[in-house]
């Protein structure tokens, strides 16, 4: 969005009261007096504010400003959301400029922009509860040239953020299936093939796979698949009477074994009323268990009671939360 965009928003500064209070008292032994030299000094004062007007709108001309929210936002944890302001002038730099969020005095400062040239920095606001929330609009601010007025202006509309829930501390690995172990499709050490690749120097020749080899003309590398320690199922359910902080730790707890199992390459699935993600493994399936849990409510979708839940497949380790109760239920029956 351009930042030339109005209304804009424009107060003195401390320093700037303190100069049109002298303007306005010049002003007036001007008149009282009929003093020449007064009056070419009120006019040099009042020139003074038409200049710093006229500069500061300067170097809001062609600037714009872009947001690239971050991949993960967690709960309690500072969000870093990168910024960026380019100076779209061809010959005029800007200076002093200023990013912030509406409704907020902090962001970073860019001291000089110079013609075409683009800066990069961060803001880290912070939310308090999962959910979606909406980041406030952002503002282009400067006090420049002579730090009399405060001006801003619209630069970025504001913009849906989905806050995941904080991962709880969670120090010991959720309960695995207890079946055979299963190949996930990443590179590590396995057993099952997963690439073919051009040889580099210095690499182990044990892993050279020999007849394609002879095919390709070239040493042909083979990669294996690593091996995961079998799968996990999230159970969520609703205590009776809980307190709305019970759930949200345990709905952290949820959170973090969900991101630890998949971390690890184990296959995980979330069953929570109607609220359900199949099996899956990766950092993208984690993605979609954070999301299903940030947008759980747990008076709005209904969970089941304790022990409700049925859970098929009884070979697979699963993790039974009753929101709301503190601790985990254990295996799922």
């Amino acid at each position: 969005m351009p930042s030339r965009s109005f209304p804009r928003s424009l107060r003195p500064t401390r320093e700037g009261w303190a100069f049109l209070s002298l303007t306005f008292l010049l002003g007036l032994a001007a008149l009282n007096s009929g003093n020449n030299l007064l009056y070419l000094a009120v006019a040099l004062l009042l020139s003074l504010i038409v200049l710093s007007g006229l500069l500061s709108e300067q170097g809001f001309r062609k600037v714009r400003v872009s947001v690239q929210l971050p991949r993960r936002c967690f709960a309690g944890t500072p969000a870093a959301i990168r910024v960026t302001v380019r100076n779209g002038k061809r010959r005029l730099p800007s200076y002093g400029l200023q990013v912030r969020l509406t409704g907020e005095a902090a962001g970073p400062r860019f001291l000089r922009l110079g013609p075409g040239e683009a800066a990069t920095a961060s803001l880290q606001p912070c939310f308090a509860r999962r959910g979606l929330h909406t980041l406030p609009p952002l503002r282009l601010a400067t006090r420049y040239p002579f730090g009399l007025f405060a001006k801003s202006a619209p630069a970025a509309s504001s913009r849906p953020i989905l806050v995941y829930p904080a991962l709880a501390p969670y120090p010991e690995a959720p309960a695995e299936g207890t079946g055979a172990r299963q190949a996930a499709r990443r590179r590590g050490a396995g057993g099952e093939l997963f690439d073919l690749r051009p040889y580099r120097p210095g690499e182990d020749m044990r892993l050279i796979h020999w007849p394609i080899t002879a095919k390709a003309g070239r040493f042909m590398l083979r990669e294996t698949a690593a091996e995961t320690g079998g799968s996990l199922t999230l159970v969520l359910e609703q205590a009776p009477n809980a307190r709305p902080e019970a759930v949200e730790a345990d709905v952290s707890l949820a959170a973090a074994a969900a991101v630890a199992a998949c971390a690890r390459g184990a296959a995980v699935r979330l069953l929570a009323g109607q609220r359900q993600v199949p099996w899956g493994t990766g950092e993208r399936h984690a993605d979609r268990i954070l999301r299903e849990l940030a947008l759980l409510d747990p008076a709005g979708d209904v969970l089941p009671g304790p022990g409700e839940t049925r859970v098929p497949g009884e070979r697979h380790g699963a993790l039974r939360l009753a929101l709301g109760a503190g601790r985990p239920a254990g295996q799922c029956q």
